[in-house]
């Protein structure tokens, strides 16, 4: 049976009318609860016995996408992403595969409730940066951000600084606040479309110079890379199985033409890399790969 799992068996025009999420959440839950209990009751044991890592983190960029663009009205875009098959409830499904659904069913939850407590900002960026160009949503669903500056969390202990956003002008001094209000920052988690190259190399030397290591958070694309090149120690951070990807393209002047690959630009931006300890020639050629309005995806890679 084809249900539409974002509604979890509520009549579209509800939800989409009177935005009853909280509702939605718990129908999922209850559905969940009734996959584990009848996996447990045949196995006599823990429903995620029977999974392995990859599968504890099923669906979960799916669902984020799906729940996003419901919520930011992108509806058209996501429907493909609402629709799973619920498996029935006996042994023509393996007990495998209902544990593994289950946790998809646990996803859902997980990354309503997160979108839930975001706000509209928040849920517009992550949706530009995580979704729009995936699962076949193009790009131009992109949606304009009234607050389009990176936003900056801290983690309770004043250790890890998670930055997820835009890196415009003005954001190198913006992050440097946040380093000399939390002197304990010992990490920077990283999620960005990208922005302005000389606030990304500024950035990334003030990191390399305080000592702080770099992880992935969210896809990582465009001046972001030069951002994560600082750390001083550097981690593609994922979530589990949960793969974010690097992105490079050319260079371009703000009337979106491409500067050319013999600019000075490319200089300062290979010597800021070698400083860092990252292969300049290798990094640059990836740049020069993808015209300003493309974006060349790298999954996961490694600078260095």
């Amino acid at each position: 049976m084809r249900l539409i799992l974002a509604l979890c068996l509520l009549p579209a025009a509800a939800l989409a009318q009177n935005n009853n999420w909280p509702a939605a959440v718990k129908a999922v839950s209850k559905a969940e609860a009734r996959y584990i209990a009848y996996v447990e009751k045949r196995t006599g044991g823990s429903h995620l016995s029977l999974l392995g890592r990859m599968d504890l983190m099923v669906d979960v960029e799916r669902h984020k996408c799906a729940i996003l663009g419901r919520m930011l009205g992108r509806i058209d875009e996501v429907k493909s992403l609402e629709e799973l098959d619920y498996p029935p409830l006996d042994t023509s499904v393996s007990d495998y595969d209902q544990a593994k659904f289950a946790a998809s069913l646990g996803n859902w939850v997980w990354q309503a409730e997160l979108a839930l407590a975001a706000n509209e900002a928040e849920r517009v960026n992550t949706w530009n940066l995580d979704c729009a160009g995936q699962f076949e949503i193009p790009v131009a669903a992109r949606i304009s951000n009234d607050a389009p500056e990176a936003q900056f969390e801290i983690s309770e202990d004043g250790t890890d600084l998670t930055v997820y956003g835009d890196i415009d002008t003005g954001f190198y001094d913006r992050f440097k606040v946040q380093l000399d209000a939390y002197p304990k920052i010992s990490n920077v988690r990283l999620g960005s479309g990208g922005g302005s190259v000389a606030d990304a190399l500024k950035a990334g030397r003030e990191i390399r110079a305080r000592g702080i290591s770099t992880m992935l958070h969210g896809n990582c694309l465009s001046a972001c890379p030069l951002v994560f090149a600082g750390g001083e120690t550097r981690q593609i951070f994922t979530i589990l199985a949960v793969q974010h990807d690097f992105g490079f393209h050319r260079l371009a002047l703000r009337s979106g033409e491409a500067i050319p690959d013999n600019h000075p630009f490319y200089t300062l931006i290979g010597d800021y890399l070698s400083e860092m300890g990252v292969d300049a020639k290798i990094y640059i050629s990836w740049m020069q790969e993808a015209s300003p309005d493309e974006m060349l995806a790298l999954p996961g890679l490694p600078l260095g």
